[in-house]
C-alpha cells in the first residue's frame, strides 16, 4: 500500500509526518460477491460479501450479503499509513453499522454510523488523537460506503 506521506526536505527524521490527505473512492470498483480482498489507489482492503451498488443515486460498495448471521464488511489496511488524525466513512445505511478501529488485533474503539436524513449519504468522522490504527472495519447487513477520507 502506497501510503503519501511529505517530510521535511534536509533530512531529518520527522517523528510526527504530515499525512496528505486523500479521498479513496469506492464506487465502480469491480469486485464480485465471493472477491475476499481488493486496492484502490494503492490502499488494500479485505472484504467480506461485498459487491458495487448498481444504482447510479447511490454509488459505492453495498454491505448488504450477510452469511451464516456473519454481517458483510470492508476493512481497510492501514499498517503503512503514518500520520493519519482522522477517518471519515461517507456512508448510506440501513441497519445497524459498526465502524470498527483495530491496532493488530486489538480493538482500540468501535462507532456506529448514523444516519440523520433519509435518502442521503452521511460523512461519520473518527479522530485518533494519537492513537496507532492499522486497519478500520465498517460491517453491516444493509450500507453503501462511498468513500473513505483518511487525513
Amino acid at each position: 500500500m502506497a501510503a503519501s506521506c511529505s517530510s521535511d526536505d534536509d533530512g531529518n527524521q520527522d517523528n510526527n509526518p504530515t499525512f496528505d490527505p486523500v479521498t479513496i473512492d469506492l464506487s465502480n470498483i469491480p469486485i464480485g460477491l465471493d472477491d475476499t480482498a481488493f486496492e484502490v489507489q494503492g490502499y488494500s482492503f479485505e472484504a467480506f460479501r461485498v459487491e458495487p451498488n448498481p444504482s447510479e443515486v447511490y454509488p459505492g460498495l453495498l454491505l448488504a450479503y450477510p452469511q451464516d448471521g456473519n454481517a458483510s464488511y470492508i476493512e481497510l489496511d492501514l499498517s503503512q499509513a503514518s500520520g493519519v488524525s482522522s477517518i471519515t466513512a461517507r456512508i448510506f445505511i440501513n441497519s445497524q453499522t459498526p465502524i470498527t478501529f483495530y491496532n493488530g488485533e486489538q480493538v482500540v474503539d468501535e462507532i456506529f454510523a448514523v444516519n440523520d436524513t433519509e435518502d442521503i449519504f452521511e460523512d461519520n468522522s473518527y479522530q485518533l488523537n494519537g492513537q496507532t490504527i492499522t486497519s478500520v472495519r465498517i460491517s453491516s447487513y444493509e450500507a453503501i460506503v462511498e468513500s473513505i477520507t483518511l487525513e
